[in-house]
Parts: structure tokens; sequence; C-alpha cells
């Protein structure tokens, strides 16, 4: 410390004679620096509230209810920020600036430009630079003419450009409706249609009628299958199997072995009564059974015939043979009744 003290009283005239020259060469700097004013505006995008209608040209519209959106993908501030900024925009605020021999290039003169979105907001921020206020504020004017020249052009080129393609869909729909009036009348000569207004009144009433008849049978129909299904389940049996047993319940040699059958279960009864099971006689009766079952079998499953045997389970046989009946019946209506519909 006593050595760096020592040093600098040694050296104190140059390092006085320094510290001048320091300060004047900063003092010559402030001078000489270019002082710069800065205008600022301000654009305000209409909120969801507001009753205003604006339309952007091919940016889109803002419209009641709905506002400015923000988002990443889209933007309404940005793509607004992004014309303010564009460099057909700046030219022309370049080619009427007092001091544009001063930036010879248009990208050194659009640094004296910020426009900045405010997120989640529907204001933009415009700061521009000028060597006086004057001409901060001709810059900023400028800028702002500039910006509203630009919109009205994009509206202009995008009502020119929609105009343009409603022009052409207008033909091509002029083309087609002429085609189709050719058609109709063809149509209207070869069925021999004379006031077509009543007649398509008279189809539609037609259609609309056959339609009723249509959801009706479905609906009978659907209500068959399914009182089949339970009869099905309640019997075991399908409703082929049903005719089949019905059959077999009129045909007398079906009878005639089944009568047998049973006069052999009696007698066997009545031998086991009296006898062992391994006895001739229970034995007999047992292979003159089996016989009689085998003849039976080749009637048919013999447990059709049993199930179908009382009256009661008979009545249901028919009762389920009806109903499938009913269902086929129905589902070949419904089928006549969507030709008929297609036809008309």
């Amino acid at each position: 410390m006593n050595k760096f003290i020592f040093t600098a009283a040694r050296h104190w005239k140059l390092l006085g004679l320094f510290n001048l020259l320091l300060l004047a060469v900063t003092c010559s700097i402030m001078i000489q620096a270019k002082k710069t004013w800065t205008a600022e505006a301000k654009l305000i995008l209409p909120k969801p509230t507001t009753d205003l209608n604006a339309d952007l040209g091919t940016l889109g519209n803002i419209s009641s209810g709905q506002g400015a959106v923000f988002s990443q993908q889209l933007n309404s501030l940005k793509i607004l920020a992004s014309i303010i900024t564009s460099k057909d925009s700046l030219r022309q605020v370049w080619q009427q600036d007092a001091e544009k021999d001063l930036y010879p290039r248009l990208e050194s003169y659009q640094n004296l430009f910020s426009v900045l979105p405010q997120n989640e907001s529907t204001i933009i921020e415009i700061a521009i630079e000028g060597s006086s206020p004057e001409l901060a504020q001709q810059r900023t004017e400028a800028l702002l003419d500039t910006f509203q020249k630009r919109l009205q052009k994009l509206r202009a080129e995008e009502a020119s450009q929609r105009a343009e393609f409603l022009s052409t869909e207008l033909a091509i729909a002029q083309e087609n409706l002429e085609s189709a009036e050719i058609e109709l009348n063809n149509y209207k000569t070869a069925v021999n249609l004379i006031d077509n207004d009543l007649q398509a009144q008279e189809i539609l009433a037609a259609i609309k009628i056959l339609s009723t008849e249509k959801s009706q049978a479905i609906a009978r129909s659907k209500a068959s299958q399914e009182k089949v299904k339970e009869l099905s389940a309640r019997l075991q049996m399908t409703p082929e199997a049903g005719i089949e047993s019905l059959r077999l319940g009129e045909n007398p040699e079906y009878l005639a072995v089944k009568q047998s059958i049973s006069e052999v279960e009696a007698r066997l009864a009545r031998a086991r009564s009296q006898f062992f099971e391994d006895s001739p006689q229970v034995q007999n009766l047992l292979s003159e059974r089996d016989k009689l079952v085998g003849q039976l079998s080749n009637f048919g499953v013999v447990e059709l015939g049993q199930n179908a045997s009382s009256s009661n389970s008979a009545n249901l046989v028919q009762e389920m043979i009806l109903a499938d009946s009913a269902a086929q019946e129905s589902q070949q209506q419904v089928e006549q009744l969507e030709i008929e519909i297609d036809e008309l």
C-alpha cells in the first residue's frame, strides 16, 4: 500500500494529465454525439365487447364476440405488426424521409422503428427515433398513414380476388343450372309430367306413408323375433324342430312306437317290483325297450317328440311357429316397402 502511494505521488503529474485528457475526450464525445428523440404511438384493436366489425382483408374479419385471437399459431397483433414493419411499408416512409440520404440501405433505416405487440392485449406499441422531435413525429405520422393505405390495398386486392373467384363460380353454376334444366325438361317429357309441383307433393306424401308402414313392419318383425327367441329357449328347440315335432305327433307309426314304449315301461316297473335287476324278466324288458327307442330315433330326436307330447308343450310349439312365420312375413313386407320407396 505504501509502495502504491509512493508510486502515485512520484508520477502524479502524469496521472493528472491522463485524467484530464480522458475527461476532455468524454466531454468532446458528449458534445459531438448526435441527440435522438423518440416518438411513441399505440394502435388498439377493437375489444370483443364492441359492435365494430373490422375487415382486415386477407387477414380476415374481427367482429363482435370474436375480438383478437391470442395463440402461438395465429395472433392478429403479430400479423398487423409484420405489415407495419414490412419492406413495402417502410420503403414508402423512407422515400419521403428528410434524412433518407443518411440511410442508404433500408435495413439500417428499419432499425429506427420498434413495433411491439403487447402480450394478451389488443395494443400494439410503436416507438420511432429521430434526430429531432419534429422528425420523429413526422416519421410516426408517415408510418401510420402508410399502414392505413397498406391495409386498404390489401382489402382491395382481397375484394378483387374474391370478385374474380365468385365470377368464375357463377359462370360454372350457370352452366350447371342450364344443364340441369335441360335434363329436367327431358325427364318431364319422358314421364309426362304436367304439374310437377303437385305430383312432387303427392310423391312425398306417398313416401311418408310408406315409410310409416315400413317402421311399423320393422317393429312387428322385431317383436315376433323376440317372441320366437323366448319360446325357443323355453322349449329348447328351434322353430324348424318344432314343426318336425308336430308332424311326428300326427304320424301313426310314431304314435304306435310311443304307445309300445309306454306299455313296456309299465311292465318293466311291475317286473322290477317283483324281481331283481339282473333277472331274465327285467333284462328282457330292458332289451325290448331299447329296441323300441332305436325305432323311435328313426323319426328324429327323441327329446323333441317328448317335449311336444303334452298339450301345453304342443300349444307353445304352435305359438312359436306362428311367431316365426309372422316375423318372416313382416321382414318380407319391409323389403317390399323399401323397393317401393326407392322407386318413388
